[in-house]
């Protein structure tokens, strides 16, 4: 790799997630290494809050001013399983991302050595999409977790019974859970930028790989015709311009194929779990209608619980369309042989060059299929839909029943 002297796109994003304490990678004069004491500085962040979530996940639930306000033993059960599932998915994004640090090294040393390096900007549109999406997630968990940390760490004997919880020492050393409290929402607010990072470094290898195949394409089509006598050239060819495509496509479908393992546990982990928060959450808001309608004046704060837990879904889906979004590089090569948009005398399916490159194509899988359960594309929000759907139709008639009854 060649050492550049502007400051480019990945290395200021590197920089900026090194010292935030995400991930310890660093580039510098176009050498990609990992800092130890970023690493373990890394680790320091991460058990923090991984622990964090941990000791209030049991007993943050029946804290919760929405759980306190229901009666019913079914609906305390679902909202504990959202929660659950919500903070867990939390507590895993860190460490699976720092676990990854030895394959992200190596997958921007291999686009390092083709170039492809800032080519695209890693600051995007979906970037930029995935930090508002982040920010207002963020945001929301402060305004809404203060009451119920709150009455975590005040009212809660459970809780403050088991006195030697890190947590629970600084309630005891400082009188006051004000740092407890700062402790629980830096440490959701890491989550969110931990994700917002991983997230937006998968979405940039793929668009560099898209970037420098849809680059090939175009020399094939435009140049590649003219110089074939297969294709409708006027010569035959060999040596730089038979191997140089054919040794660019082999490295680009390495990458491709780094990048889809080096997401796969990730995505899995959040796919997997944000159709079970979605799932859960959407019984959550069907009851909280329920009781206001039933209701003179509703619980306030169950209320903006209810609305809070809405938007993060909402923006959750949001993260995940941003994911889906992509081009279809599985067409690349779909129509070489022709010139100027015109059919070109011989048949480039005879053409070494052509049927080597969709050799190549046709060996690496382009959908991102996380641990191989399902595919990441459109069809999965259509899915997800209909599952919500119907989980609707029979809670209502549940609600109905018990209404009737």
């Amino acid at each position: 790799m060649k050492p550049t002297k502007e400051t480019s796109s990945v290395q200021l994003f590197l920089t900026i997630t090194r010292y935030l304490g995400i991930l310890p990678i660093k580039l510098e004069l176009g050498h990609i290494t990992i800092s130890t004491a970023s690493y373990v500085a890394c680790t320091f962040l991460c058990t923090i809050s991984s622990s964090t979530f941990l000791q209030i996940i049991p007993w943050y639930t029946q804290s919760s001013e929405w759980y306190r306000s229901s009666e019913s033993s079914t609906d305390k059960m679902i909202f504990m399983a959202y929660l659950s599932i919500f903070f867990v998915q939390r507590v895993l994004w860190h460490p699976m991302a720092l676990w990854q640090t030895t394959k992200i090294r190596s997958l921007l040393e291999s686009m390092g050595q083709l170039g492809l390096l800032d080519s695209p900007s890693i600051f995007g549109p979906q970037f930029y999409i995935l930090s508002i999406g982040s920010v207002v997630s963020a945001w929301t968990m402060v305004s809404v977790m203060s009451k119920d940390l709150d009455n975590l760490f005040e009212d809660s004997s459970d809780f403050r019974g088991y006195k030697y919880l890190p947590l629970n020492l600084l309630v005891q050393g400082t009188g006051t859970p004000i740092a407890a409290e700062i402790f629980t929402h830096a440490a959701n607010v890491l989550c969110e930028i931990v994700f917002t990072v991983f997230i937006s470094l998968f979405i940039y290898f793929h668009r560099a790989v898209r970037k420098s195949l849809t680059q090939l394409d175009l020399h094939l089509e435009n140049e590649h015709p003219l110089m074939c006598h297969y294709c409708g050239g006027i010569k035959a060819f060999g040596g730089h311009n038979f191997l140089t495509p054919l040794t660019k496509m082999g490295h680009l479908m390495k990458i491709l194929a780094k990048a889809n393992s080096l997401g796969d546990q990730f995505i899995f982990v959040f796919g997997t779990m944000s159709i079970l928060i979605l799932i859960t959450s959407v019984h959550v808001l069907l009851v909280t209608v329920y009781r206001v309608s039933n209701s003179a004046a509703g619980d306030g704060q169950a209320i903006k619980q209810t609305m809070a837990m809405v938007v993060i879904v909402l923006f959750g889906v949001l993260k995940m369309v941003v994911i889906i979004e992509r081009d279809k590089i599985s067409a690349t090569l779909s129509y070489l042989g022709t010139t100027g948009g015109k059919q070109s005398t011989y048949d480039p399916s005879v053409c070494p060059l052509v049927l080597e490159l969709r050799q190549l194509m046709g060996l690496e899988k382009f959908e991102i299929c996380p641990s191989n359960f399902f595919t990441l594309d459109r069809r999965l929000i259509a899915t997800m839909i209909s599952t919500v759907v119907t989980f609707v139709i029979v809670i209502a008639q549940m609600k109905e029943s018990e209404r009737n009854g």
